[in-house]
């Protein structure tokens, strides 16, 4: 028996866990935590189950059962068996004060978070090629910095229609492309339609 396990997820292994009533059970396999309980109708989280199939997969940390959980990346778990507790929190903390700090103060507390956090991802998953979504946000604009600053490789791609008008290329693509050219990353254009949704779906029910 474990008193305590600590584990810290970087999101590169798809993880889930359940807790409740002293029960607590982590796996990369939903269906293999699933298969342990003994579910019925009132367990399930119908709120999870209209979100997946809205966009494809539910928007929280939720499932399609209630107090099983998707393990986000970034976060830190402490569980303690005697008490039956389970600490959740983020690895990286960032507390920024309009009134105790300034502009520069904050960026400086910002950009040390970055670099600590991309360390932290390189020193536990080694020298492998990490791939990000490029759509030409405030993300697709930081990480590549910091990523590429620790000799980390790097690619991208883009998700979506890139003449959604069939004139005029998207904002996003026009975007996507340029920073893949500034950083000099390899950027993948992968279109979105509505049937591949639906073969997905199908699947996720022929494999339930």
């Amino acid at each position: 028996e474990f008193r305590r396990v600590l584990f810290r997820s970087y999101g590169a292994i798809q993880l889930f866990y359940y807790h409740k009533d002293g029960v607590f059970i982590i796996s990369d396999e939903f269906w293999e935590i699933a298969g342990q309980l003994n579910i019925g109708f009132d367990d399930l989280d119908i709120n999870a189950i209209k979100e997946h199939f809205i966009v494809g997969y539910p928007l929280f940390d939720g499932t399609f059962i209630k107090d099983l959980h998707v393990v986000n990346s970034g976060m830190t778990f402490c569980y303690d068996s005697k008490r039956d507790e389970l600490e959740v929190e983020k690895y990286f903390y960032l507390h920024v004060s309009p009134k105790e700090q300034s502009l520069d103060e904050a960026t400086k507390e910002l950009d040390e978070v970055l670099e600590t956090g991309i360390r932290h991802i390189k020193k536990e998953m080694g020298d492998v090629r990490y791939s990000m979504g490029l759509s030409g946000g405030l993300d697709s604009r930081l990480i590549p910095h910091y990523v590429l600053n620790e000799g980390m490789r790097l690619s991208s791609y883009i998700l979506g229609e890139p003449r959604p008008r069939k004139i005029f290329l998207s904002r996003d693509h026009i975007n996507s492309r340029a920073l893949a050219a500034i950083f000099g990353l390899k950027n993948e254009e992968c279109k979105w339609s509505r049937e591949v949704f639906k073969d997905n779906v199908y699947f996720n029910i022929i494999m339930s």
